[in-house]
């Protein structure tokens, strides 16, 4: 709970490189803002947003823009209406319009981050982190990549205070780390934030598809907050 008084800041690693580059070598994160500006000929096309909350353009010359059709106070737990949506546009066009709410298993759905990676040799994937839940302790994921000349969501993932770690040094893998099972087994130091285990997922795209490649779990705790409030991180 404590994230809701967590201001989000626009936060982005290797953003100048990347814009100055034909190609992905490296992650790129990034965390919501408000209120952010973005061509006008774009803005023009989004009519239903209330508040643009991430901006990226790609070195194909396509652009991604998060939206929301809400605009909600910031530093508040005044999330309970939320629409976020992802626009791609092409050569001015949307060729994709993903609606979270749509998607989400569950809601109180609220954009809560975005990486850029390299998929493979010729596909970059766009990973989408939305949370879930009026305590926001569930992680959403939603992951796009090119396909047939257009953008199209190729693969979804969900779970309790989850993160998403991505290894630049090994081609289109990352784990996926979800809690799993109290610390504590005593029921009366149960709780939504208390220390967690977690269980770890490596997953690869091959073919353009999310293919699971081990599971483990591990037999040390953590703090769930870590986690939920940074749902992206890049491993060397």
């Amino acid at each position: 709970m404590k994230r809701f008084l967590v201001p989000l800041a626009t936060v982005a690693f290797g953003i100048a490189a990347f814009f100055q580059s034909n190609s992905i070598e490296a992650t790129t994160i990034i965390r919501p803002s408000h209120d952010m500006v973005i061509p006008i000929a774009l803005r023009q096309k989004l009519p239903a947003a209330a508040d643009i909350e991430a901006f990226l353009s790609l070195p194909s010359q396509d652009s991604i823009v998060v939206y929301d059709t809400v605009h909600d106070n910031p530093n508040t737990a005044d999330f309970m209406d939320n629409h976020p949506h992802v626009a791609i546009f092409r050569s001015g066009e949307i060729v994709l319009d993903l609606d979270s709410v749509r998607l989400a298993p569950f809601g109180p759905v609220s954009f809560h981050g975005m990486a850029l990676l390299p998929a493979s040799h010729d596909a970059v994937v766009a990973a989408f982190a939305f949370t879930l839940a009026v305590d926001q302790s569930g992680t959403f994921f939603v992951f796009t990549g090119e396909k047939s000349g257009g953008y199209k969501v190729i693969g979804t993932l969900s779970g309790t205070q989850a993160q998403v770690r991505f290894r630049d040094s090994l081609s289109g893998r990352f784990e996926f780390w979800t809690a799993d099972g109290e610390f504590d087994r005593d029921p009366d130091k149960q709780c939504v934030w208390c220390r967690k285990y977690y269980k770890r997922t490596t997953y690869a795209w091959q073919n353009g598809q999310l293919q699971q490649l081990l599971i483990s779990k591990g037999r040390q705790a953590y703090d769930p907050e870590a986690f939920q409030e940074t749902p992206f991180m890049s491993m060397k």
